[in-house]
């Protein structure tokens, strides 16, 4: 029983130090870029790109297809508590692939993610089907996550 006593704030502490906020494996998050693009589609909600720190959330204006040549405009910060489990739901795995496309986003009409992500300096980028058998398991959580926020914030 001492024993046990002795170990438990330690393991307290290092439970709570491992969910430290906006940290993934790979370092602490300066921001995350989010959306979904459809390109058979007609409306502004067709093309919705986020940028999110752990202070702000922006919507581009631009709307472009690429996933270039953003235009943020600041959101509200109701929209940005919305948005912000995003920042500790990333899949730190990501970091690890060599691939950028995963899957055939939008060839059939059926979308896709674009989703950015930069930490220490380093920039990721990553384009997903919304076809989750074509995309990494360890994505599926995450991409269902972002979907849904979208559909909140657009709310």
């Amino acid at each position: 029983m001492n024993i046990l006593k002795l170990f438990l704030p330690v393991l307290t502490l290092a439970v709570l130090s491992a969910c430290s906020k906006n940290e993934t494996a790979f370092g602490e998050v300066e921001y995350l870029v989010f959306g979904h693009f459809y390109g058979e589609c007609g409306g502004e909600q067709c093309i919705e790109t986020f940028k999110l720190t752990s202070t702000q959330l922006f919507e581009d204006t631009n709307d472009n297809y690429q996933g270039t040549d953003f235009d943020w405009v600041e959101l509200d910060a109701d929209k940005h508590a919305i948005a912000l489990e995003l920042l500790n739901a990333f899949p730190s795995n990501l970091a690890d692939e060599d691939d950028q496309t995963f899957g055939c986003p939008d060839c059939g009409d059926w979308g896709g993610n674009y989703v950015e992500y930069s930490s220490n300096g380093e920039i990721g980028r990553w384009f997903l089907d919304m076809i989750k058998d074509d995309i990494p398991t360890y994505t599926h959580d995450f991409v269902e996550l972002l979907n849904e926020k979208i559909a909140e914030i657009n709310n």
